[in-house]
């Protein structure tokens, strides 16, 4: 029977500490778990609007790949905390570069993920180490990346007018976003302001300002858009 391991759990509830944009002027604290869950509530609306037209067995399989894949970034994303992102597209751009950095990361993973079962680390393998960027299931997953990471930096720009890098950060996002309008839906979210699918996705990323609320202070505390993801 799969158990999870006590350092699982402390690499999952990292994502509550790891803070976002740190070298920007936030109005908040943003850290990774709060944008995770934004991806992923993104990347359920992708998935009602593409997958509504496929068979009941194939949504099935899409719906199972989209939250597995999901959970693999998420865990992939924990190992790499100190490359930012930048870099990290640059490492990615050259493939042996990536395939190195990947089984490094697969590593790391290994001793935390073997009470889960061989078969989990071995699907874990190989969405890294061989993806498929073509199929439905990524390219849902990196449009939602790409747009959670953009709500992000909407909510900061304004205090950052003095920065010369936001233009192009501004661009990059929008240009990024654009590769992904075959999809249905992400045409609304690039232009969340002026759609109501977009001004319902944003309404959702704004659980991040609520705090997750206990009696008993909790540690590492949590938003409730980041509680939602790690529950």
């Amino acid at each position: 029977m799969p158990t999870i391991r006590k350092s699982l759990l402390q690499l999952i509830f990292s994502g509550s500490f790891m803070k976002r944009w740190n070298d920007k002027l936030r109005p908040m604290e943003m850290v990774e778990v709060d944008k995770q869950a934004h991806k992923m509530i993104a990347a359920w609306i992708l998935f009602v609007l593409n997958g509504d037209k496929l068979e009941k067995r194939k949504k099935i399989k899409l719906g199972n790949e989209i939250v597995e894949g999901g959970i693999f970034e998420y865990l992939f994303r924990m190992v790499i905390t100190d490359i930012k992102p930048p870099v990290f597209y640059r490492i990615k751009e050259n493939p042996e570069h990536y395939r190195k950095l990947s089984k490094w990361v697969l590593k790391q993973l290994r001793p935390r993920l073997m009470p889960l079962g061989k078969e989990f680390l071995e699907r874990l393998t190989v969405y890294h180490l061989n993806p498929d960027d073509t199929s439905l299931s990524r390219q849902i997953l990196d449009a939602s990346h790409m747009y959670a990471s953009y709500s992000e930096f909407k909510l900061l720009k304004h205090l950052n007018q003095m920065d010369d890098e936001l233009v192009g950060i501004e661009q990059s996002f929008i240009d990024r976003l654009k590769t992904y309008s075959g999809l249905e839906g992400v045409n609304e979210l690039l232009h969340s302001e002026t759609t109501a699918l977009g001004r319902f996705a944003d309404l959702c990323g704004r659980l991040r300002f609520q705090t997750r609320w206990s009696q008993t202070p909790r540690i590492p505390e949590t938003s409730v858009l980041g509680h939602v993801f790690i529950v």
